[in-house]
């Protein structure tokens, strides 16, 4: 039997010195399969979704200085031979002076402007669209 997760996604952005919008975008290490993605996590036992998007920023790229976070903005299911998969994406806005410092699940991380930003795994790409969307009409 698949075990079930539920999942957060953390689109992560910044406005540069300059007033452009920043997405960050995380490189997961070779053995975890080396692609980019947003800051993601499993929610624990008795966890909310807004706590696990709390721990996982700390824990993944050591910021705790939120200065927004959205209502969840997409949803999708996912699964595989081993689980089966909710996941629920937010975004979430620091300050672009704070310091980011990966965790050991990814190798780099990169700032690309509003609209150059892409993730190659096509659900989070999506929800990347919608982010774009809101920002770019001043939601």
């Amino acid at each position: 039997m698949k075990k079930y997760e539920k999942k957060i996604e953390c689109i992560v952005y910044r406005e540069s010195n300059n007033g452009e919008i920043e997405i960050l975008s995380l490189k997961r290490v070779p053995e975890d399969g080396g692609f980019w993605q947003p800051v993601t996590g499993t929610v624990e036992a008795e966890e909310s979704l807004l706590d696990c998007l709390k721990r996982e920023l700390k824990e993944e790229i050591g910021v705790d200085n939120i200065l927004y976070i959205s209502d969840v903005i997409y949803q999708f299911h996912w699964s595989n031979e081993r689980k089966d998969c909710d996941e629920y994406v937010f975004s979430v806005k620091i300050d672009c002076s704070d310091s980011i410092v990966i965790s050991h699940e990814h190798e780099t991380y990169s700032w690309t402007n509003l609209e150059s930003a892409f993730y190659p795994m096509p659900e989070n790409d999506k929800a990347l669209k919608i982010l774009k969307s809101l920002l770019l009409n001043g939601k």
